[in-house]
């Protein structure tokens, strides 16, 4: 993933990237679609005064910072995402936050062995981080929730 990323980013000076970059977010905050039900029980969290709200994801940090810039509760979630850095003349992945991965970023941040209350994802790539969670919700393309065996 890394060397498509550099392939398709190398020679573009970091202004061009940088617009093109922009011109995603905006396009991409245009079509997100909020889910009612993963929207409540994030808003259950973070209103909780014994929950700390982690959002683990693939996506690169700064384009989910660049997103979701204005929603109440972005400052309020500890963010773990993919990191990107300019090299050889392109953008490269200097972290990506996918599958196990999850788990090791995770255990940097606030120790092993991972003890999780619950977990969502709309991914079977983020199973070794759910086997963590006492309680396990698999996200739809709809936005429903699926519990997890």
């Amino acid at each position: 993933m890394s060397l498509l990323l550099w392939a398709s980013t190398c020679g573009r000076s970091e202004a061009k990237l940088k617009r093109l970059e922009a011109n995603f977010v905006r396009w991409f905050r245009q079509h997100v679609t909020a889910f009612p039900v993963v929207h409540a029980r994030l808003t259950g969290y973070l209103t909780s005064t014994d929950a700390d709200v982690w959002l683990i994801t693939g996506s690169p940090q700064s384009l989910v910072e660049q997103v979701y810039f204005d929603t109440p509760w972005l400052p309020r979630v500890n963010l773990i995402a993919s990191r990107m850095a300019r090299r050889y003349g392109g953008w490269v992945l200097t972290l990506r936050c996918l599958g196990h991965e999850k788990v090791v970023q995770l255990e940097q941040k606030i120790g092993a062995p991972l003890r999780l209350y619950s977990g969502y994802s709309d991914s079977e790539q983020d199973n070794p981080l759910l086997c963590f969670c006492q309680h396990r919700w698999r996200v739809t393309p709809q936005g429903d929730l699926h519990q997890l065996e």
